[in-house]
């Protein structure tokens, strides 16, 4: 495509956050290493009873066990901060405002990049796996918290982390996607665009602080609505037929069919009926990393890569790590040939560097040559 100067494209963020969950699945879901691995979310899933297939996951299924998962963990840091043995004990805890402050300087204490390293120097591969998906989960969380409060610098944050991790998990699509972004927000767009386009992102049908959502997100609710619960039936299914409805309010069906939906009896379905069975999900999470004595003292414990050719490999990584060093592996310098737009050349820039070079610091780019440039040290570094 040629580069349109009269528009501009807007990436929507409900699909980065399904490609997100993917990306747990592919970093943290584990393999044939499952027994071996306590800490992966196939163990996880398996502990709970959870059915969904791994290779179309679907997303609520996928968020709903990574949080879960994620909680578990948590309270387990809890019960380990407060020498408690057993859940018995944490049930009945009551702590004070103070007590949920000292956990949370626990843990920003000592699940840093820092302590990863240590867990992998150790070989204590189920501590170093866990800190890695705690950390990604988390990444995952403060997206769709910036996402709810219309966080456009928070989710730009985000992204600068999610650059390097799509790239480690092979969704490479993505990857560059979030380098565009960030390339455009910081060089080509003035800040009334910013303004514009961050508003663009999201899309609040409440009117509630907090009740923000991906503006991707609401066009699919409303595909749903048009093309599936208000169709028309028979010969009635027509284009004109859809895109007459779509220019109906949309947002009137809905409230029309709640409204007749409780009239005859159908109630809402309140999350109360679900809170035990998530209780005894947390449950048994928790016992489970007692039992292997997570989050306690490192030991010498290892995830066998099952596909390495020599005994003894680690199947565990750094997602990000890894995609900083595709990146930073020639990926960056063919990101920066194939997206730079030059007035005099056109776009992309047609010009291939020799085969024999290999020092491509001679190469002049109309934008910064290394992917630190643009992400920060910090954010490469941990």
């Amino acid at each position: 495509m040629e580069r349109l100067e009269y528009g501009q494209e807007v990436s929507e963020l409900f699909h980065f956050a399904l490609q997100a969950t993917e990306m747990l699945m592919r970093t943290h879901y584990g393999d044939e290493n499952d027994v071996q691995d306590p800490t992966s979310i196939k163990a996880h899933r398996g502990l709970v009873g959870r059915s969904w297939n791994i290779n179309s996951a679907n997303y609520s299924a996928a968020k709903s066990m990574s949080r879960h998962s994620l909680i578990a963990r948590v309270l387990h840091i809890a019960m380990v901060f407060n020498r408690f043995n057993q859940w018995s004990q944490l049930e009945t805890w009551r702590p004070t405002l103070e007590d949920v402050y000292a956990i949370a300087d626990h843990i920003c204490k000592n699940f840093t990049q820092e302590s990863m390293s240590k867990a992998r120097e150790a070989g204590d591969d189920w501590n170093t796996h866990d800190r890695y998906f705690i950390r990604d989960v988390l990444l995952f969380c403060e997206f769709e918290r910036a996402v709810s409060y219309a966080d456009a610098p928070s989710i730009l944050r985000v992204l600068r982390y999610w650059c390097l991790a799509f790239r480690g998990a092979s969704q490479h699509n993505y990857a560059r996607e979030c380098a565009e972004i960030l390339l455009k927000w910081k060089y080509e767009i003035s800040p009334e665009l910013k303004k514009l386009l961050s508003r663009a992102w999201f899309v609040n049908r409440w009117g509630k602080e907090g009740c923000w959502i991906a503006a991707d997100l609401y066009l699919e609710q409303l595909n749903l609505l048009v093309k599936r619960v208000f169709i028309a039936q028979g010969s009635g299914v027509t284009a004109d037929y859809i895109i007459k409805k779509g220019l109906a309010c949309v947002e009137t069906f809905r409230q029309v069919s709640y409204l007749v939906s409780r009239y005859f009896g159908n109630p809402d379905r309140r999350r109360k009926s679900k809170e035990l069975s998530f209780k005894e999900d947390l449950r048994v999470l928790v016992e489970d990393m007692e039992r292997h004595q997570l989050h306690k003292e490192l030991q010498k414990r290892l995830v066998p890569d099952m596909k390495a050719k020599t005994p003894g490999v680690s199947a565990i990584f750094d997602v990000m790590a890894k995609g900083a060093e595709i990146w930073q592996d020639g990926k960056w310098s063919e990101f920066l040939k194939a997206t730079t737009y030059d007035e005099a050349e056109g776009y992309p820039i047609g010009f291939e560097p020799d085969a024999n070079e290999k020092n491509e610091e001679n190469i002049v780019y109309l934008a910064p040559g290394r992917v630190t440039d643009v992400l920060g040290e910090e954010d490469v570094a941990g």
